[in-house]
């Protein structure tokens, strides 16, 4: 925020959300979620990279079950004040 000239009211606007909620963010009192780090990402002009790796483990792996997330639906945040995307 600092290298951008950011406060945490210029930020909140930019992402649409309030500075406390910046705050809890900032501070690590709240769950951060995927949708909040790519509009920080966005906001402060920066690339948002995640890795997954497996897991190291010494015993055979369970079967898991594949999801698919094609069709599920983006769902309002009620932090970020999010509206339903058509």
């Amino acid at each position: 925020m600092k290298d951008r000239g950011l406060n945490r009211t210029a930020l909140a606007e930019k992402i649409g959300t309030s500075p406390a909620y910046i705050t809890k963010i900032l501070r690590g009192d709240t769950n951060f979620t995927l949708d909040s780090m790519v509009r920080f990402a966005l906001a402060l002009d920066c690339e948002l990279n995640f890795e997954l790796q497996p897991l190291a483990r010494t015993l055979t792996p369970t079967r898991r079950t594949k999801v698919s997330y094609r069709d599920a639906t983006t769902l309002p945040s009620p932090v970020l004040n999010d509206k339903p995307r058509d």
